[in-house]
Order: C-alpha cells, then sequence, then structure tokens
C-alpha cells in the first residue's frame, strides 16, 4: 500500500517536472512585463483618444490630478449624453488601453448607469474616470440616408455581408435586364429601393421620345407594375430622354399614378470620386449638415464598401444613418 503511494507521488512529480518544462519551453515568458510600467501621459492620451472620437465637448470633461499614498493619479469627471450606448464605449476604452502591462477595470453604478474606470499599469494605479450619464446633455449631430447605387457586379450573398455592417437601407436600381432580380433580391433582405431612369435602361422598359402617347402611358404602367416596391423614381439629367419635348407628359403620367419622378441633381452626390475625396466629403457632410434636416447621398455601392471606416468613425460621434426622405 506505502509503496502504491510512493509510487504515485513519484509520477505525479515526474508528470509536474515535464509540465513546467513545457511551459517553459512553449508558452510566452512574461517575466519582461515584470517591474515595467507604461508613462502615465501615454495613458492619458490613449484614453482622451478615445473619449473625443465620440465627440464629447471640453466642457463635459474634468481633469485633476491628486496624490494617494504618495503617487500621483489622474482623476477625470466626464459627463457623457445618454444617447451614447455604455457597452459601446466601455469597449472603446478597454480595448484601446489594455495590453500585457496596463489593465482597465470597470465599475457600474447600475445596469447601463454611472460607471467608474481605474486604469493600472503593473498594478499600480494611474488613472481613475468617473463617467456620469446625463439626459440634459446632448451632441449635435446629422442626419444622413445613403441612395445606393446598385450593379449586377454584387452577389446577393455579398450585399448580405454587406449589410451586416454597412447601413444599406436604400438601393438605388437602375432599369437594365438585371433589374427586377436586384429588386426582389432587395426585397428579401428588408431593403428599400427606388428605381434609377438613365441610359443604363434596357429595351425592355425604355420609353422612346416618338412613341405615341397611348404607348407613353402603356410603358409607365408597365414599369409601376414591374416594381410595386419602388418607393421613388429618381432620374439622371443627362438621361437622353429627359432633353426630349415629351418628358414633361411621362413626368405627369407617373406622377398621376403616385410615382414623383425626382431629379438626381437634388441630391448629393458622391460618384465618381477617389479615395481621398470621397472620404473629405463624407466628412465634410456630417459636419456641415449637423443639427440641421436629413440629407440625402447618392453613391455607388462600392465606393460604401470603401467609406466603412470613415461610417465606424461617423457612428463613434454620433452621426445617424437613416432611411432616404423623399
Amino acid at each position: 500500500m506505502h509503496k502504491k503511494i510512493i509510487y504515485s507521488l513519484i509520477a505525479v512529480s515526474v508528470a509536474l517536472l515535464f509540465l513546467n518544462i513545457f511551459m517553459e519551453i512553449f508558452l510566452p515568458n512574461n517575466s519582461a512585463t515584470i517591474g515595467k510600467f507604461e508613462d502615465p501621459k501615454t495613458i492619458e492620451k490613449k484614453f482622451l483618444k478615445v473619449i473625443n472620437s465620440f465627440a464629447l465637448k471640453p466642457e463635459w470633461i474634468n481633469k485633476k490630478n491628486k496624490l494617494s499614498n504618495g503617487d500621483t493619479i489622474i482623476y477625470f469627471r466626464i459627463k457623457v449624453p445618454k444617447s451614447i450606448k455604455q457597452p459601446i464605449l466601455l469597449n472603446e476604452i478597454v480595448s484601446s488601453i489594455e495590453n500585457g502591462i496596463t489593465s482597465v477595470n470597470c465599475k457600474e453604478e447600475s445596469i447601463g448607469g454611472n460607471t467608474t474606470l481605474k486604469i493600472f499599469t503593473n498594478k499600480k494605479q494611474i488613472l481613475s474616470a468617473k463617467l456620469i450619464y446625463d439626459e440634459s446633455i446632448e451632441r449635435e449631430v446629422s442626419k444622413l440616408a445613403f441612395l445606393i447605387y446598385y450593379n449586377s457586379a454584387f452577389s446577393a450573398d455579398e450585399l448580405r455581408e454587406m449589410k451586416s455592417y454597412l447601413p444599406i437601407y436604400h438601393l438605388l436600381i437602375p432599369l437594365n435586364d438585371d433589374a427586377k432580380k436586384v429588386a426582389s433580391m432587395a426585397a428579401s433582405m428588408n431593403i428599400d429601393y427606388s428605381i434609377m431612369l438613365n441610359d443604363e435602361i434596357s429595351s425592355t422598359y425604355e420609353i422612346d421620345e416618338d412613341d405615341s402617347k397611348k404607348s407613353i402611358v402603356s410603358q409607365v404602367k408597365s414599369i409601376i407594375e414591374s416594381f410595386p416596391g419602388s418607393k421613388s423614381i429618381v432620374f439622371d439629367p443627362n438621361y437622353s430622354l429627359c432633353s426630349s419635348k415629351i418628358f414633361p407628359f411621362i413626368k405627369s403620367e407617373f406622377k398621376s399614378r403616385g410615382k414623383t419622378l425626382f431629379d438626381k441633381r437634388g441630391f448629393h452626390s458622391m460618384e465618381n470620386r477617389g479615395e481621398a475625396e470621397q472620404e473629405s466629403l463624407f466628412r465634410y457632410y456630417y459636419v456641415k449638415y449637423a443639427g440641421q434636416d436629413l440629407q440625402n447621398i447618392i453613391l455607388p455601392l462600392s465606393d460604401l464598401t470603401a467609406l466603412s471606416e470613415e461610417i465606424k468613425i461617423a457612428k463613434l460621434k454620433g452621426h445617424q444613418f437613416l432611411q432616404p426622405v423623399f
């Protein structure tokens, strides 16, 4: 019996020895962080960068330095608008600051309520922040709506994936041969759409200026019936039919059936621009129109994907992306 116990102890000792060797060889050595501290100014800079990314006004941020056990601790008291979702703000702070040396401790007074943050570098407290959610303050934000010009270069699966992280609420569909398929696809994904009259129009939907009024009325009815879910109809003024004498009659026929035609020039356009210019123009829109009425913007789907990071930044600042209003 005693021998079995001895053999068991020997086996355990050998196993622990091999485990220790394995950890030393294959697991990262954390001894490099022992005794190291991240510079308090660097931590404060990271913290304020996150706070400023949410467009909080300077007067909402109060800072004091206090002594605690001989060490200086940076104290912040910050008013936060109720419109900022607490989990998003805390996640941005934690993900931007935490690393192998620095950690963040969060304590909520209530779910979604005031929160105290403590930031430590190698277990030494450097910064403390009290986040106070205040219903009386609010950021001045813009309201933007994208009419996203769709072409068949993107599959249904690609569109569905993009919709998971981009504000794809309204497609602008040219009346080409794929129009009905795209409209059906949009409806299946709960995406609103409008149709676009431009030079991409296929023979199926084309109206000729030499057609009789009877033929034109018939074609107008056919277009409306083919796209019953269309929220509106937008026309490109460069479309050849727009300069014809018959175009006012065409517009009146659509309008009499509840479909007003909107000139593309009545919307902001971000088409046919380089990436840098597009990003700059997008920032210009959400800054210029902060606190104003909804602004409709036309841009191609491919360009919307290129703006994904800029859109994320705008959302953190509180800018809203909504359905177009005609």
